[in-house]
């Protein structure tokens, strides 16, 4: 994920049936301009919530299929979104 750090014109990202993981997510922050995300099949949990608050150009979220299964996203999250 560390090589979309530098695509800071990125508008529109969809990842499908990735590994990408909380630990990931991280390097989406540098996307300020990301209007659409799209994660399919990804091992995102909460601590990717906090990291995707940070996309403030954010109008469409997709989380169709993440997660653990048996767990709910977002459900112990409590930040700014």
């Amino acid at each position: 994920m560390a090589h979309l750090k530098g695509m800071k014109q990125l508008r529109v990202l969809r990842l499908g049936g990735n590994r990408l993981t909380d630990a990931g997510m991280v390097h989406l922050t540098s996307l300020q301009r990301l209007t659409h995300l799209e994660l399919r099949a990804s091992h995102a949990g909460d601590e990717s919530l906090k990291h995707i608050s940070e996309l403030k150009a954010l109008t469409c979220l997709s989380l169709n299929g993440s997660g653990e299964p048996g767990v709910h996203i977002g459900r112990n999250f409590t930040g700014a979104v």
